[in-house]
Formats: structure tokens, sequence, C-alpha cells
């Protein structure tokens, strides 16, 4: 049986670690008075899930998904909204239980069970995970498929939910001004693109590049998402390892689990074709390769730079991570961590891709405080990478870092909350905490309503029976506060 070392979950931003916090401590201690030799497995765990949180936090393809699970719950509480104001309680799962409802009502709330259900299969899709897409497709064909209208090509979707993001954010933003508080996020969307990407969409070429994906997926591609992000993590694990690049082809290329292939796959596309001669210039120019795979102009804050007719391919990981692959090749890699600009630019430059700056200009000229957590810890990364481009591509040395900056660093994609054996530590910013929490429960909890089979919703972490109390009523009051309704049979388990 393999037992995982360490345990990231994106949604939640919690991790859980199988050693003490006591351990981890006296590994770092051990290790930083001696200064020298490869880190302590401790350290290289922590450092893998933390390449998984910056992943997560730090990019345009991280903040993109949160998008999409803020606007699936924004659709889902206007269906319950909708049932509340029939004299109908909401019974999950409203996949099946989702009463018909006559004229005009019927029409929007088919119309929102419709747009949940693409972003879904466009999460499932832009993630590549064979076994999520499968399950939501047959549980999609054995319910009530009367009020499930068809579902629309990636390129409709990707496009149709720019503008649904862009407007859910200027709402906010116009509700949140009247009443003098701040914004919920960075807007200034130039609606007149988003508009004609979706009047021109879908040409040949992206239908196509549609089908592939599709295929892939159903092929259970070994390239995935997350495959490229478990080998990202391993990349960071081995930067301090004290292995040499013939040590690393080794390891790559052993037997192993079926089920540990996902950790490898990608590694070994990447020595395959990065013309490296040290284990350094390879996994820096890899780690490269991989960030710059998330850092698609996803976000409808983009669409200036994308303009009219952009093409799909940029937009998604999976094919980026394949045309990256391919330009590497053909591309010096990084002689070291300050080569990564240039890397990058010679990157962008061979395949005519919208460059990372050019994405954190969008950011950075923004407002500098939001209200939505996950966007304000996505604005304060791109300040960070707008003064140093290659801060977040060493994850181990944010491990190490103890200087006021590396902490404030580290602070900005570090964990919520953080399970060790002996003790659960806390993000030290309480009010952070409780913000990230509420936004993580009250879209669990609109997720149960459409696929659930009740209103109990997991703890993002382990806790005894006052904690899951004190999380409880956190959920049942931001729920009161959302529908004017008691849901005092939501719960938290």
């Amino acid at each position: 049986m393999i037992i995982e070392q360490g345990l990231f979950r994106g949604e939640s931003r919690h991790v859980r670690f199988n050693f003490s916090h006591a351990d981890f401590v006296a590994a770092f201690e051990s290790y930083v008075a001696g200064g020298h030799g490869s880190l302590p497995k401790e350290l290289l765990i922590y450092a893998h899930e933390l390449t998984h949180a910056i992943c997560y936090a730090t990019t345009p393809y991280g903040l993109f998904l949160h998008y999409c699970r803020d606007a699936q719950a924004r659709i889902v509480g206007s269906l319950v909204k909708t049932l509340l104001a029939h004299d109908k309680k909401p019974v999950p799962p409203l996949l099946a239980t989702l009463p018909a409802l006559p004229g005009e009502t019927g029409q929007h709330v088919a119309t929102w069970l419709s747009m949940w259900l693409n972003i879904e299969f466009l999460v499932t899709q832009l993630s590549n995970i064979p076994k999520m897409h499968e399950n939501l497709l047959r549980r999609v064909q054995s319910e009530c498929l009367e009020v499930h209208p068809p579902l629309l090509p990636i390129s409709e979707t990707i496009w149709g939910v720019q503008k649904t993001i862009a407007n859910n954010i200027d709402y906010e933003n116009t509700q949140r001004t009247h009443h003098n508080l701040p914004l919920w996020d960075q807007a200034g969307f130039d609606h007149h693109v988003i508009d004609e990407a979706i009047r021109t969409m879908s040409p040949s070429f992206d239908r196509s590049l549609e089908r592939a994906e599709e295929l892939l997926l159903l092929l259970e591609n070994p390239w995935s998402v997350d495959a490229i992000l478990e080998s990202a993590a391993m990349a960071s694990e081995f930067t301090r390892s004290g292995m040499n690049l013939d040590e690393l082809r080794a390891w790559v290329a052993a037997p192993c689990d079926p089920a540990l292939a996902v950790y490898r796959s990608c590694l070994q596309r990447g020595l395959e074709v990065i013309p490296a001669t040290d284990l350094p210039q390879f996994l820096f120019s890899y780690l490269a390769l991989c960030e710059l795979c998330l850092f698609a102009p996803l976000l409808p804050q983009h669409a200036a730079l994308r303009g009219p007719g952009f093409p799909l391919e940029q937009l998604l990981p999976v094919t980026r991570f394949q045309r990256l692959l391919g330009a590497a090749e053909n591309i010096s890699p990084m002689l070291e961590i300050r080569d990564h600009a240039r890397y990058v630019t010679d990157l962008c430059q061979h395949l005519g891709w919208v460059h990372p700056l050019q994405i954190i200009s969008t950011a950075v000229r923004g407002a500098e405080v939001v209200a939505d957590p996950r966007a304000q810890v996505y604005i304060n990364a791109q300040r960070f990478r707008g003064r140093n481009l290659s801060c977040y591509l060493d994850a181990t040395s944010l491990v190490l870092e103890t200087s006021a900056y590396g902490a404030s660093l580290r602070d900005s994609c570090t964990f919520i909350v953080v399970e060790h054996t002996d003790k659960t530590i806390f993000h030290h910013d309480t009010v952070y905490l409780k913000a990230m929490t509420i936004q993580h429960l009250f879209s669990q909890m609109m997720r149960c309503i459409v696929l659930g089979s009740d209103f109990r919703v997991a703890s993002p972490y382990r806790c005894d029976d006052h904690e899951r109390h004190v999380l409880t009523i956190m959920l049942r009051e931001s729920l009161q506060n959302a529908f004017g309704f008691d849901f005092l049979m939501a719960q938290v388990v």
C-alpha cells in the first residue's frame, strides 16, 4: 500500500503531513545549522506540497479554477433562491430532484443548470482528470435528462464563462462600492473583446483541438495537469537532492508502482527534450516550463491581451505543456535561476505566446486590495513576480528562507491550515483564515446541493466535535446571509 507523505488540497488550500511538527522543526534546525547536503525528508515533502500551493495560489490557472467554482456557487444560489420563492425547499442532489417550474422561471432554471454542468465539464477538461470527467458524464446520462440541455464544446464554454465571471465581479464591485466597501476583485474588463470572442468563436482548428483534448482525456493521458503538477513538485524536491543528471534519468526510468507513474511521466518527457548538461539546468528549466504551462491569459482580465480570434491552444494547460516541450528542444536551457526571464522570453517568442510579464502587469496595475481572499493572494503574488519573475520557482528556498522578505513571499502562497501528526497549525492572519474557510465551506455546500445526498460537507481539516460545531455555525450563518433561510440541516462533519 502506498502511503502519502503529504497531501495538499487545492480547493481548500489545506495540507496534511504524516510526520510531526516537532520532527519538521528539528529537521529544519539541523539542516540550517549544517548548511549543506541533501534536505531531510520532512523538508523535501514540505517543499513538494508547497510547490502545489504555489501552482494553485499564484497562477492564472489556479485563479480561473476558483472563478469557475465561484460562478457555479452563484448559479446554485440562484436556483435555491428561485425554489424558496416558489415555497419549494432544495433537496440534494438537485441534479435529479430539481422540480419543473412553469414559464419563464422554468427556462431560467434550465439555463442555470446548463451553465453549471458546462462549467463542471470545462473544469474536468482543463484539469484533464479522466475519472472525474467519466463519473460526471455517467451521472448526467443517468439522471432526468429532460432538464439537461446538451453540453457545449469547450470553446463555447470557455468564452461564455469569461462573460459570466466578468459580470459577477462587476456586480459585486458595484454593490460593494454602493456600501463603501473595498472592491470584490479587480475589474476593468474589455467587454467588447469578450463579446467579440463569443461572436466569432470556434474556428475549425479549435474544434479539432477540442477533439484531440477529449481523446486524450478518454485515453487517460499520462501527461495530465495532475501529472504536470506532481512532476513539478518532484523537480522541487530534486533541487537539493545531491543527485546528478544521470542519476535523475535512472530514477525516472526505474520500474515503479503504476500508481507512482504520475510523478515520473512528465519528467521523463522533459529529460528527453530539454538539452541540459547538469541537474540544476534541467530542474530549473523544467520548473519554468511547468509554471509557464499554468500561466495562460485565462482570466477575463486578460481579454485585451487575447484580442479577437485568439487561439484556444494558448489556454489549455495540457496543450500548452505539449507545445512547450516541443519548443524546449530549440531553446537553450536556463544556466541558473537568474536566467529565468531570458528562458521564458525565448519560449514565448518561439511559440508566439502572451508573455507572463504582460499577464503580471494586468494584476499589478489594478486595485491593490480586494475582498475576495483568493484573488488577493493572486494579486499579491503578481506584485512579487513583477519585482522578480523567478521568485516562486525554487520552493525549497522558500521553505528555508528566514529573512523578512522570504517570510512575506512564503506567506503569499502558503497553506491555510497545516496538519501534522502531533498538532494542527492555522494561518496567523485570522481574518484571512476565516474568509478562506467560509468561502470553501459555502462552495462545498453549493456542490453538495447539486451532487450530494444531503446537506453535510466534510471538514477541510481534522478536528474534534467542538471545532466541527464551530465550522457548522459559520456555514449556517453564511447560508442565512445568502438566502435569508435557516439551513439547520447544514452540517460540517
